[in-house]
């Protein structure tokens, strides 16, 4: 629907009638149009009109913004020259309306980073404190260690996971993430989902159900891209219920596509917000006096995702109160099963000769004694000189080598170990907190035979030294 904005040149009240043609060839966009006599049924209430001229006003992307319109009561009245002008001004109006839009746009941008920086340190410093209470307490306290450690822990995967998702938001808004995609029992995913928030919801002594699908599914996917997506979906869902509110999860088959549906009986979301609420640093109005916490990120970290395996997700709200639903539908879902694997118990690798080189002290000292308590023989050096004399010494058959050396980086040090006879056969692993695609290529280009993205799992590197030394 259109509205006449604004009328020039008469006294009395004048409408523009929006199901003429004329108008509507406008406002679909035809590029000028001039009529010397247009008769009857007549584009303005005012039957008196006999020459028209019109022209949109279109922006950058092609839109119709608004319609420029000239009606004279004679006929003919409308030249070329006329028709020049009012191009023109059509030209100059959608500069004018895109550079304002462009504007609040900016506005918007600049508000919402300012908003999500002041968040991202409220949310860095929310688990650095009880790391640093926990770590005193266990100074103070060594009996409390295992107690303190365990919260440690907890805090600095959830620090983790902050960063992972701001990174991974990145990489799908440049194209940078690969999905390694296979067959997944539909079930199995439910199940793992919902045991990985179940935690969550206990505390808030809320009720968690699984709906599974009727018969088995099978679907091709991500599976940590796929647990990533409902995990979002579902610790949303139980951070913005109330104690004692249900949250429920389910899956069902629609038409060859998977629907997966993570339905609360929360706050529910206002019918404007549904709108904005899968853009990047976008919060649900009154959620933050609700709960504390949620960078703005989750849902279009889930929205790209879901987009990557080719689907679609949206969100369904009564309104506020009235709690909400979240469907994602992924295509090419089977009927069937997949067979289960067991997993293997963990094998400590062969005692073997490690080095660890990192100018981080605290970072090389613990990742030695974690190495150290598996059997092995380690040695650190902090800098690319001592790396290079203590390699020559030790022989190591791993390195673990930090990249961002000062003086000698890391590729430097590769490139002149690779050059001593007795580590020919040494493996060298790049330790960095660079991650993309061209960072791994140009570790490996430079010698490296891994490339690990800190912080370093410990079972990663477990799995690296068994590779190496094979199992005892």
């Amino acid at each position: 629907a259109h509205r006449l904005l604004a009328v020039a040149g008469r006294r009395d009240p004048v409408a523009l009638q929006s199901g003429n043609e004329l108008v509507a060839r406008t406002f679909r966009g035809e590029r000028a149009v001039r009529i010397a006599d247009v008769g009857a049924p007549a584009p303005l209430s005012d039957g008196t009109v006999k020459a028209w001229l019109a022209a949109p006003v279109v922006s950058r992307t092609g839109d119709v913004l608004a319609g420029l319109f000239f009606a004279h009561s004679t006929a003919g009245h409308f030249t070329e020259q006329h028709e020049r002008l009012l191009l023109g001004l059509a030209a100059q109006a959608s500069i004018a309306l895109d550079n304002a839009r462009l504007l609040r746009d900016l506005r918007d941008t600049d508000r919402r980073k300012d908003e999500f920086l002041a968040v991202l340190g409220h949310e860095l410093r929310n688990p650095l404190a009880p790391v640093v209470t926990a770590l005193e307490v266990a100074r103070r306290d060594p009996a409390s260690a295992p107690r303190q450690l365990s919260i440690v822990d907890r805090q600095t995967r959830h620090m983790v996971r902050i960063v992972d998702d701001l990174l991974d938001v990145s990489r799908i808004s440049r194209g940078k993430i690969e999905l390694k995609k296979q067959a997944l029992s539909v079930n199995d995913v439910l199940t793992r989902a919902a045991e990985s928030v179940s935690a969550l919801a206990q505390a808030r002594d809320q009720k968690l159900s699984v709906k599974f699908p009727p018969e088995p599914l099978v679907i091709e996917a991500d599976p940590v891209r796929l647990e990533q997506i409902l995990g979002n979906l579902l610790t949303n869902a139980i951070k913005y219920t109330p104690e004692r509110g249900e949250v429920e999860l389910s899956a069902v088959e629609r038409e060859d596509e998977l629907e997966l549906r993570v339905r609360d009986s929360g706050i529910g979301i206002p019918a404007e917000a549904l709108r904005t609420l899968f853009d990047p640093f976008v919060q649900v109005p009154g959620a933050k006096n609700y709960a504390t916490g949620g960078l703005g990120i989750g849902l279009a970290l889930v929205r790209g995702l879901v987009e990557l395996h080719g689907g679609t997700v949206q969100a369904q709200s009564a309104g506020t109160g009235s709690g909400s639903t979240f469907s994602v539908r992924l295509p090419a879902v089977l009927k069937g099963s997949t067979p289960r694997e067991v997993p293997k118990a963990a094998q400590r690798a062969n005692r073997g000769r490690v080095l660890v080189v990192d100018d981080n002290v605290d970072a090389a000292m613990t990742l030695a004694e974690a190495v150290r308590l598996d059997g092995h023989d380690v040695r650190v050096s902090h800098d690319g000189d001592a790396a290079l004399r203590d390699a020559a010494s030790f022989v190591p058959e791993v390195v673990l080598l930090d990249i961002g050396l000062p003086g000698m980086d890391g590729y430097e040090v590769v490139g002149r170990l690779r050059r001593l006879p007795q580590l020919a056969r040494t493996l060298m692993v790049a330790l960095t907190g660079f991650g993309q695609e061209s960072d791994r290529v140009r570790a490996l280009a430079a010698g490296f035979d891994e490339h690990l993205v800190k912080p370093v799992d410990l079972d990663t590197v477990h799995g690296v030294l068994r590779r190496r030394l094979g199992t005892a």
